[in-house]
């Protein structure tokens, strides 16, 4: 399985390097407002393949594209903003 499997662009993959959980949730942050392109394109092929396996998108580029519908239109940034509110506080 390939990027363009699901039309997208190659990327570095060193772009997906992660680090310290500060770090990798900045990374997530700016993936979902639109930045860094190889999380980005992660993102949007695993929930692409997700929405394919359970039958909401007929094959990886419809999936691909809900997808990117949903973080180019903030449902995806929403949805989280919603999980922060209601999950218990870590520490």
């Amino acid at each position: 399985v390939t990027p363009a499997d699901f039309g997208l662009g190659e990327h570095d993959p060193a772009g997906l390097a992660g680090g310290e959980p500060a770090d990798n949730a900045r990374l997530l942050m700016t993936a979902l407002e639109g930045g860094c392109p190889a999380y980005r394109a992660a993102s949007i092929m695993t929930a692409a393949a997700a929405l394919y396996v359970a039958g909401a998108a007929g094959d990886l580029r419809t999936g691909a594209a809900q997808a990117t519908a949903a973080l180019d239109g903030g449902k995806a940034l929403a949805v989280l903003e919603g999980l922060r509110r209601i999950a218990p506080k870590a520490g």
